[in-house]
């Protein structure tokens, strides 16, 4: 008990001395100082995904989603391509994968105020490293738009850091 109250009050007596001035170090994650003003929803999370079976193999993989926050909506795209059909059109009376329309459905207002909620936890500031794919993994985008306008983007094939990058991918 007494170790623990003297480890804090070392940490506020820290927390409290002035940075030098020139001081290059960061502040602390959490600290107010990194946190910035959030804008305006609402916002739509995209997370587009596409891998190319080259150059071990012929072929891509493609899955997109997108959630408009705003309208409450998923939309998704996923198909994959076989062999040589990245490289030529389909024959005459063969679906071509790329044309298929996306398809879209309602999400419930809970999952929309979770992912609202851990966008504004994004957006509000931090330190976000990118996570990508091994040589021959898939890389995934993800980026949060509001009103047309890019407010953020990283790539984020994997979700092994506990950031709110990660958080967020994980509500979608």
């Amino acid at each position: 008990m007494r170790l623990a109250l003297v480890l804090a009050l070392c940490a506020c007596q820290q927390k409290s001395q002035p940075q030098a001035a020139g001081s290059s170090a960061p502040p602390p994650p959490g600290d107010a100082s990194t946190a910035r003003a959030v804008p305006p929803g609402p916002y739509v999370v995209a997370y587009d995904c596409f891998h190319s079976d080259m150059p071990f193999g012929k072929g891509a993989q493609t899955n997109n989603r997108s959630y408009d926050l705003g309208a409450r909506t998923l939309t998704s795209l996923s198909y994959a391509l076989k062999g040589d059909e990245d490289e030529h059109p389909p024959r005459p009376g063969d679906v071509d994968p790329r044309k298929t329309p996306p398809t879209i459905t309602v999400i419930t207002p809970e999952h929309a105020a979770q992912i609202d909620a851990a966008v504004v936890r994004v957006l509000a500031g931090g330190h976000f490293e990118p996570e990508n794919p091994v040589p021959e993994g898939t890389p995934c985008t993800l980026t949060i738009t509001a009103n047309g306008k890019q407010l953020f983007t990283i790539e984020k094939a994997y979700t092994k850091q506990a950031d709110a990058v990660t958080a967020l991918v994980q509500a979608l």
